[in-house]
């Protein structure tokens, strides 16, 4: 049966488009799952109703936001298996309103301002006190996701990070981006600080949204300049980015999209809810923070951009900084949480680990994302690694099961045995994340370690308390917590 659901999202020229457009990202995943996508969207001055039209979505235009308003198109849908909320004018209040037409909501959300009535809660931004911020503003039985790893990128720029160069500090080229609206009009500022540097030599990218009220006026000032070149709209976003130096853009879901590739920014908070964040990363080491936008001149602009221009050494430590922060896999996680209970079981089989696994078990280990999370995380020399993976395969108390669909290799699980305890540990291949393997995958091994190891009474796993992804599959998979330990009873 065809999963339905529902996005809840505005933009507008004062709004900006941030919102939609991280919803048409997550969207287009979904879809992509054979799910049927919905908007509610409210009638805006520059709205992107069109816009997602466009992309073949259905949209239901609202007046206002009031509940009744919203529930009269909720209810000319049948069996809505996820409403998903990403609005910061909508609360508790609202989200309870809506429960009795569908079977779960979801949050999107960056503010932690107000209550929430959620089964799951995604904030995509950088907070040292993330898991606190929510801690009495959702249910019990809310599951928060948190941080960079579920940051909503569209799947060109994990391309691009990819094959992404190693920037060496020099700046030859700059990139331009304060949203789809710019409602502050930072664009313009930072254009004349352009002009003012007099370097003609130095190639600039400005980006611009159909939503930008000024994008007439930008045009014609990229037009009047050396080596400037003005973009509207564009579906190549990831490859600028990519291609840039520095950038110089705002502080709001873009700076995911930079993180992701490696640019190095200097940073203008746009809006209240950018500002703590932005303050944060610059405290950390991960951008430069000229201010909020009232108080950034064209001159402030323009003397950030000479002290880079002789600080090599700076814009490399930058950019080697900021692409730790997101791995651009985030959507294919949320995915997972929205879509795990509708997805058949994967044909998983098990096999014991052979000596012909080791180079492939090498590199799926050394995968910075799974690294992230081990409680060794850093990566292994092959040597080292060989003589490991022959010690395990001679040793009777550890066990190596290769998790296989189709002969098609998903992951790996380690079982360490320790008279009747078994301690397990879990990855994934790479390519499989995101598919709904990892819990059917510690299933299908505790019942490989009850036929196999009669005298196996418990299985535990210890989980990284900032791993919550993996917290949550555990449970899936029949784990209950004990303390900082999740454990399985055979």
């Amino acid at each position: 049966m065809t999963m339905q659901i529902v996005i809840c999202a505005d933009a507008s020229s004062q709004l900006g488009t941030g919102h939609i457009m991280r919803c048409l990202t997550l969207a287009d995943a979904l879809r992509q799952q054979q799910a049927q996508i919905y908007f509610l969207c409210r009638i805006l001055a520059g709205d992107l109703i069109s816009y997602i039209q466009q992309k073949g979505y259905i949209v239901y235009p609202l007046a206002d936001l009031q509940p009744e308003t919203a529930i009269v198109q909720l209810q000319q849908i049948s069996t809505i298996d996820w409403l998903i909320v990403d609005h910061y004018s909508l609360d508790q209040f609202w989200e309870t309103r809506m429960r009795r037409y569908v079977k779960k909501i979801f949050v999107i959300d960056d503010l932690a301002n107000r209550l929430h009535d959620c089964d799951v809660l995604l904030d995509q931004n950088f907070y040292p006190n993330a898991t606190a911020r929510y801690q009495s503003l959702v249910p019990s039985h809310c599951q928060l996701l948190l941080g960079g790893q579920f940051a909503l990128l569209r799947p060109e720029f994990m391309q691009q990070r990819q094959k992404s160069r190693l920037r060496d500090g020099k700046i030859r080229k700059i990139f331009v981006f304060f949203g789809g609206s710019d409602p502050t009009n930072e664009t313009l500022k930072a254009l004349e600080a352009i002009r003012l540097l007099q370097q003609p030599q130095l190639q600039v990218d400005v980006v611009v949204g159909n939503s930008d009220p000024d994008k007439q006026q930008i045009q014609a000032l990229c037009h009047s300049l050396p080596n400037v070149n003005y973009h509207c709209q564009i579906n190549y976003m990831a490859e600028l980015m990519a291609e840039a130096d520095i950038a110089i853009g705002a502080g709001g879901s873009a700076t995911w999209e930079r993180c992701c590739v490696g640019l190095p920014t200097l940073t203008i908070a746009v809006a209240d809810n950018q500002l703590e964040m932005t303050i944060e990363l610059a405290r950390q080491g991960k951008t430069l923070f000229l201010g909020k936008s009232e108080q950034v001149t064209a001159e402030l602009i323009l003397s950030a951009m000479r002290m880079l221009l002789s600080a090599q050494e700076l814009v490399h430590f930058l950019a080697e900084e900021v692409q730790k922060l997101v791995d651009g896999l985030g959507v294919q996680r949320v995915v997972q949480h929205l879509i795990s209970e509708k997805l058949p079981p994967p044909h998983l089989t098990l096999r014991l680990a052979t000596e012909a696994d080791c180079e492939n078990l090498y590199h799926w280990r050394n995968d910075e994302e799974t690294r992230r999370y081990a409680f060794n995380s850093a990566p292994l020399d092959f040597a080292t690694h060989q003589r490991w993976f022959s010690q395990s395969l001679n040793n009777p108390q550890r066990i190596l099961l290769i998790g296989e669909d189709n002969q098609q290799a998903v992951g790996v699980l380690r079982y360490d045995l320790l008279n009747d305890e078994a301690v397990v540990s879990i990855y994934l291949v790479p390519q499989q994340r995101g598919r709904g393997y990892a819990a059917e995958l510690l299933k299908r091994g505790n019942m490989w370690l009850r036929e196999k190891r009669l005298g196996i009474k418990q299985v535990t796993a210890e989980v990284l308390e900032k791993n919550q992804v993996s917290v949550h599959i555990f449970k899936k998979a029949g784990f209950t917590p004990y303390f900082s330990t999740l454990v399985a009873t055979l």
